[in-house]
């Protein structure tokens, strides 16, 4: 599956969006190939949210959400997602937000401004 994301999709985002798009019907058919290839998925994004958590030293539960069209085909990739997760200490949470309202708020944060609930509330009202 790599070899085909990388030499034939050339990891362009907008053609893996739409194999995923392709795929989700089949991982809800419980399709046994399609199944092992969102696990396998899940595995990987797994790995990467352990090391982020592992070098950032978390002590206490952590709220890890997710994004991208693969995250519509429900638990067919939410299950191994979190599995993969179960040795740290993390909370895997629904979005609030779309990925771009993250965008603001980690440059808030960034710029030494408190996220308040009112600033989470006028966020909330501007994205619907």
């Amino acid at each position: 599956m790599l070899n085909y994301v990388a030499n034939v999709l050339a990891f362009d985002r907008t053609q893996i969006a739409a194999m995923a798009e392709e795929l989700s019907p089949l991982a809800r058919n419980n399709d046994a190939p399609t199944l092992e290839i969102y696990r396998d998925a899940a595995y990987e994004l797994g790995e990467i949210v352990t090391a982020i958590y592992t070098n950032l030293h978390y002590v206490e539960t952590t709220k890890v959400s997710y994004a991208g069209g693969v995250f519509k085909s429900g638990s067919s990739i939410l299950t191994p997602f979190k599995e993969s997760l179960m040795d740290i200490d993390c909370e895997v949470v629904e979005p609030i937000f779309e990925p771009s309202i993250g965008s603001v708020i980690l440059a808030l944060k960034n710029d030494g401004i408190a996220v308040t609930d009112a600033i989470i509330d006028t966020l909330k009202t501007t994205q619907d």
